[in-house]
C-alpha cells in the first residue's frame, strides 16, 4: 500500500485517519463462532473415526499374530 495519500497530512490528521480506519474496523467485528463450531464438529468426526479405524487395524494386527501361532503350530 502506497503512503501517498497521507503524503502531505498533518501528524494529526494522520492519528485522526488511523483512528477513523480502526473504527470502521471495530464496526465490522464478525462473529466467527459458527465457524469454528462446524470446525469443531468436524474435528469431533475425524477424532471418532480415527478411533474406530485404530480399533479395526488392532483387530487386524490380533488376527495375524493369531495366524503366525496357528502356522507355527501346524507347520
Amino acid at each position: 500500500m502506497s503512503d501517498e495519500p497521507t503524503r502531505n497530512l498533518t501528524l494529526e490528521a494522520k492519528v485522526d485517519l488511523i483512528l477513523e480506519r480502526l473504527g470502521t474496523l471495530e464496526t465490522k467485528q464478525y462473529d466467527t463462532r459458527p465457524i469454528w463450531e462446524q470446525v469443531l464438529q468436524r474435528l469431533e468426526s475425524i477424532d471418532r473415526e480415527i478411533s474406530r479405524q485404530d480399533a479395526k487395524l488392532d483387530n487386524f494386527i490380533e488376527d495375524v499374530i493369531e495366524m503366525k501361532r496357528q502356522i507355527r503350530r501346524t507347520g
